[in-house]
């Protein structure tokens, strides 16, 4: 369903042809350092093909005079289903910068995920640093790249194989995507209709999809474009055997080192770091990869038995404590979890900061205006860092 938002505010569940074009065209005229031409065809491509799309349209005279995209998506936080709402691309007519339309499409932005989401998430520009800060959004991912020289590791014999994707492999890729993701926070999950959409835009983005085989049984796939591993998934029992047939793979492209963006905790990582390799790695808390938390008390509500297993698995000792109003009980291993302003927190630190904490993306020393006692400690586990990483395809 597409929503479309006009200076009375109403609503419509599809866009006519009409809006359609004149969507794609503010969309084309404003994003520099391509052809309009070539946006036009990107973003045609975009409003026919993407799964779960919302656009807030303002309108004035029945002339688009901005957009904003939302795309729904899902993902797992350690079991717990979470739905986020995607900012995608935002455009506003230049005659209009300095009117009150950007304010207009914000509020309805924001309407929208209040009600429709437990997160909300950008991919923004690097023009965009510092924008969405005020808002509570929070960089979250490190940008990790693992770099592993391939040269000097002895090839062994290796049965693994692997071919160009087919059509009749579309059912094997759910269940290796699914079996490789489960416990890491970033890749969301995908149904039928996304996967069938991203199979186009690896098509028309000209990267290499290949199933790997060990004695003609698939076993996997890999995503690569040049000498980087954009995404694998995979028989977690056969980790050794698919990174060595990748090491084998590029040996044979000329390559000296393979650049893998799968994230630090992926499975396969734990295998490559057992080589010599580099780790590269960049923090943008102002921009990149940015997250707001709608709610932080429902959504820790949500999460509570995720929260409570990990305070049971490392044998705490029951604790009591405020960190920023939000009392922390664990008793007789139950964790209950309530709002209380009347007393002087334990912890406190910027409330926009716990979508960092709660994600994972640094320890709690790390986060804005930290000020702890020894409850820290006990924060620590319950917010373990998970580094989370948003695969390249799913960056929309």
């Amino acid at each position: 369903m597409i929503e479309i938002i006009n200076n009375q505010f109403t609503k419509t569940k599809a866009l006519n042809s009409g809006d359609t074009h004149q969507c794609i065209d503010l969309l084309a005229k404003s994003f520099p350092g391509n052809s309009y031409h070539d946006l036009y065809k990107q973003m045609t491509f975009f409003f026919k093909n993407m799964p779960e799309l919302k656009c807030l349209i303002l309108k004035e005279n029945n002339e688009c005079i901005g957009i904003q995209c939302i795309i729904d998506r899902a993902l797992e936080y350690f079991g717990i289903n979470c739905h986020v709402a995607c900012m995608s691309y935002t455009a506003i007519n230049p005659n209009y910068q300095n009117s009150c339309a950007i304010d207009i499409i914000k509020k309805h932005m924001f309407n929208y995920i209040e009600d429709n989401s437990d997160l909300s998430l950008g991919f923004a520009r690097k023009v965009m640093d510092n924008y969405w800060y005020p808002y509570g959004y929070r960089g979250i991912t490190n940008f990790c790249e693992l770099s592993l020289p391939i040269k000097s590791i002895v090839s062994s014999r290796n049965k693994v194989k692997s071919r160009t994707f087919t059509k009749n492999d579309r059912s094997l890729l759910s269940k290796f995507y699914d079996q490789t993701h489960v416990g890491l926070i970033g890749p969301f999950q995908r149904t039928n209709k996304i996967w069938d959409y991203y199979l186009k835009k690896y098509k028309q983005n000209a990267l290499n999809l290949h199933i790997m085989e060990l004695n003609n049984k698939p076993i996997g796939y890999y995503i690569f474009s040049e000498n980087i591993v954009l995404e694998i998934g995979y028989d977690l029992n056969k980790s050794k055997q698919v990174l060595m047939h990748i090491v084998n793979k590029f040996k044979n492209l000329r390559y000296n080192d393979v650049i893998f963006k799968i994230g630090k905790e992926h499975p396969l990582s734990n295998m490559l770091m057992r080589y010599e390799h580099s780790i590269k790695m960049r923090y943008v808390w102002r921009g990149g990869h940015i997250m707001r938390i709608t709610s932080v008390t429902k959504f820790l509500i949500k999460i509570k038995n995720v929260l409570e297993n990990r305070a049971v698995k490392s044998n705490l000792c029951d604790f009591d404590f405020l960190c920023n109003s939000i009392r922390f009980s664990y008793s007789n291993k139950k964790l209950s979890l309530s709002f209380d302003n009347q007393k002087k927190s334990n912890i406190m630190f910027d409330c926009y900061e716990w979508v960092k904490l709660i994600l994972g993306t640094c320890t709690p020393k790390s986060i804005n205006g930290f000020d702890a006692d020894k409850n820290e400690n006990i924060l620590r586990i319950l917010f373990p860092v998970s580094s989370p990483q948003f695969l390249e395809i799913d960056q929309v």
